[in-house]
């Protein structure tokens, strides 16, 4: 049933995503609660093992659906990662051709803002230190760099969004945070928060507007 989830998706953005031979994976881990927490990937099978593994650690789509209730006006889709390659090949060249962003814009579901350089990874890194990031989660503590537990280049978009976006996706320590409750810490767990940092420069961006 979640494989036909994603097949449904597949189909519904094949002249964006491209892949001749595309996999879909659905699984899932437990909660703490007992609870199953389900993770959707869409990515393509090479000719060799070693380009699939590739495909299935750095080109992939992240799916996330709701499967205990339907959004009606999104068939139970609210949001996708993509994080392709392509993002760092538009990144690295004044071309767009041939990238995710073209194929947005010759299908007409999106207009083309503008052509903006990106911030590096080091800069990102930065803003993340000095808490300059969009969030929900509090985080009352000063940050090092050993909170710092992830970073990738990720294009983000959710249906409430009008623009989609390049962001560093940051995932942060909450230890000793007040999001870090006594159950964390009687049972020794680990737990993490989902921080995002624009990737556009910032003297291009009107974030309130924006989000």
């Amino acid at each position: 049933l979640h494989e036909k989830y994603l097949a449904y998706y597949y189909n519904l953005f094949e002249s964006i995503l491209r892949m001749d031979q595309p996999i879909f994976e659905s699984s899932f881990e437990r909660s703490i609660y007992g609870d199953k927490m389900y993770t959707y990937k869409i990515f393509n099978q090479e000719d060799t093992v070693e380009d699939t593994i590739i495909n299935y650690s750095t080109n992939y789509v992240q799916v996330y659906i709701h499967t205990d209730y339907l959004d009606t006006n999104n068939n139970g889709l609210y949001g996708i990662d993509l994080t392709y390659k392509q993002l760092m090949d538009a990144g690295n060249s004044k071309e767009y051709e041939n990238t995710i962003i073209e194929e947005l814009a010759k299908r007409k579901e999106l207009e083309i803002l503008g052509y903006y350089p990106l911030i590096s990874e080091e800069d990102a890194i930065q803003k993340v230190l000095e808490k300059e990031w969009l969030s929900t989660i509090e985080y009352e503590r000063d940050i090092e760099l050993s909170d710092i537990m992830s970073i990738e280049l990720i294009y983000y978009w959710v249906p409430i969004n009008k623009e989609i976006q390049p962001v560093y996706k940051i995932y942060l320590d909450l230890k000793n945070t007040s999001n870090y409750d006594d159950y964390f810490k009687g049972n020794e767990l680990n737990l993490y928060g989902i921080f995002y940092v624009p990737a556009i420069e910032s003297k291009y961006l009107d974030i309130l507007k924006s989000n």
